[in-house]
């Protein structure tokens, strides 16, 4: 074991892994020891996070009813943020993190103020709120290198209860297509669209890591995240949705751009694609020859032709949050002749331009840029410093981001968690990098998982 001495010697300090030394290829169950220890030690405020965010993302207590007597993401949320105060190793937010915070915060307002419908607007306030004080409590509570491996082991947790449902469900259908996708859990991901999205996004990451650990673990942990991530890659199959699917590609094309082996990236990549495509069902596939055509591309057209009006109509502060369909349905009530229905404007870009009009757009497109500046940054410094892991994940966050560009073209996800969790989680990376180097020495010699996760 390490003893007090030791830590002092290693400049570990109170909360980090200090179980005995690992094997030089740890297995899965010196892994799951590693991280239930590690766990176990953090402080109460950052546990709370992490149950937050299973909470948030999998709603246990929709799926089993005995759970449901609080509001539990709200009552974890705000005794978390409390309990921030009593955590030595919280962090202050990044400045450029408040800043951004507080001009959307603005740009919500100032929307409600000018809003077509003032009343819709006030609807979704706790909505926008609440994750403005989920992105300042994670990023002062994942400020260590270790709170951030727990954490994005607990995001791959909540992920994986997602992709084996998917994944299963896609199984149990013979691997075809039904008249529709597979969905996640209740809430955010319980349409097949949002669920493939979410999906997509993990791949870079996901990808990143199994690339990071394919020397450090046994063979039993790689087949294990294989495993996972072909779950991941059949649920983005089985959502029947053409932008998650434009969405993986884009994630493998991000890998491929990342990697330092290009020329045997290339090939795994060409091989894995011939896999895909293989086994897409003939379905999915003949949704791509009638894009364009089909009434869903109908609808989003139309939309879209609309949306650009209402930003010339209503250019600096947009028609306010949720009003796009009141006013649609107001103003241009033919368009229910096209599509059928009135739905959402389908692409994040229009949502936030109609909603917001072109203040808040401006101040989404500078948030997009923020966190790929950071994680850029974050990666550079973590590979300068022999820190493999870290610099992945900030890679692998920022290939997340490029798959979040592409997808969100054809959904509407402002208020969804995804830009929320990378802009919080790129800066946990950027604050653990620099905990880091003041905490640990130059070597990086770790005892534990940590240290394997270092050059």
């Amino acid at each position: 074991m390490v003893n007090g001495n030791d830590v002092g010697q290693r400049g570990l300090t109170p909360g980090e892994f200090t179980r005995e030394t690992l094997p030089s290829r740890p297995g899965l169950k010196d892994v799951a020891g590693q991280l239930w220890h590690g766990f176990v030690r953090q402080h109460a405020a950052f546990k709370i996070a992490c149950f937050y965010l299973i909470f948030e993302y999998n709603r246990p207590h929709q799926i089993w009813p005995v759970l449901d007597f609080l509001p539990w993401a709200q009552v974890l949320l705000i005794s978390g943020l409390l309990l921030t105060a009593l955590d030595p190793e919280a962090r202050k937010p990044r400045p450029g993190v408040i800043v951004l915070l507080a001009a959307f915060a603005l740009a919500m307002i100032l929307s409600t103020a000018f809003a077509y419908s003032t009343q819709t607007a006030m609807l979704s306030w706790h909505i926008w709120l609440s994750w403005i004080f989920v992105v300042v409590f994670l990023t002062r509570e994942v400020s260590t290198r270790e709170r951030v491996l727990l954490f994005v082991f607990v995001y791959y947790l909540v992920n994986l209860k997602m992709a084996q449902h998917g994944f299963r469900t896609w199984a149990g259908r013979g691997f075809g297509m039904a008249g529709w996708g597979v969905t996640g859990s209740p809430g955010w991901f319980a349409n097949s669209g949002e669920f493939g999205m979410e999906m997509a996004m993990l791949v870079p990451l996901l990808g990143a890591h199994l690339l990071v650990i394919r020397k450090r673990m046994n063979r039993p942990v790689l087949l294990a995240g294989a495993f996972f991530l072909a779950m991941v890659i059949g649920s983005v199959i089985a959502s029947n949705s053409r932008g998650a699917l434009l969405g993986l590609a884009v994630a493998a094309l991000w890998l491929l751009a990342s990697s330092r082996r290009r020329l045997k990236a290339l090939v795994v990549l060409a091989i894995a694609t011939m896999a895909v495509i293989a086994v897409i069902p003939e379905e999915t596939l003949r949704r791509f020859d009638t894009a364009g055509t089909d009434l869903t591309s109908q609808s989003r057209l139309t939309y879209w032709k609309y949306g650009i009006e209402a930003v010339h109509e209503n250019p600096v502060f947009g028609m306010g949050l949720q009003n796009w369909v009141p006013y649609l349905t107001d103003r241009h009530p033919e368009a229910f002749e096209v599509t059928g229905r009135i739905e959402v404007i389908h692409n994040t870009y229009l949502q936030v331009a109609t909603e917001l009009g072109l203040f808040g757009l401006a101040i989404f497109v500078a948030t997009l840029a923020y966190v790929f500046r950071l994680n850029a940054v974050t990666a550079a410094k973590a590979t300068a410093r022999g820190d493999p892991w870290l610099s992945t994940t900030a890679t692998g966050l920022n290939g997340g981001l490029v798959v979040y560009l592409v997808t969100s073209f054809f959904m509407a996800v402002l208020l969804y968690p995804y830009l929320w969790l990378l802009l919080a989680m790129s800066a946990a990376c950027a604050s653990a990098l620099k905990n880091d180097h003041l905490s640990l020495p130059a070597s990086g010699d770790r005892p534990d998982l940590l240290g394997a996760l270092r050059t």
